[in-house]
């Protein structure tokens, strides 16, 4: 039987955990439009919002799109490649 593995994926990312991380956040998405809240980051694009809960990830893939990850799920499917 043949094996297959997923081929990699490259992708940028940052993680909510503290005031500078929603400057960078900010940047990656390119929008000043956030409320930072004790319930979590919610940024506004247009007619969309993104939560960002404290210690997800907010993923950046194709063009101008984007999705959360909890830490966990985050680590367990991508490793970081610049240090």
């Amino acid at each position: 039987m043949a094996k297959y593995r997923r081929k990699p994926v490259f992708i940028e990312a940052e993680q909510y955990t503290d005031p500078s991380s929603v400057d960078r956040i900010m940047d990656m998405i390119g929008t000043t439009g956030v409320n930072n809240s004790p319930h979590g980051l919610y940024i506004f694009r247009g007619d969309e919002m993104i939560r960002v809960l404290k210690r997800e990830f907010l993923i950046k893939y194709k063009e101008d799109r984007f999705f959360t990850l909890s830490e966990d799920e985050f680590l367990r499917l991508y490793e970081r490649i610049d240090k």
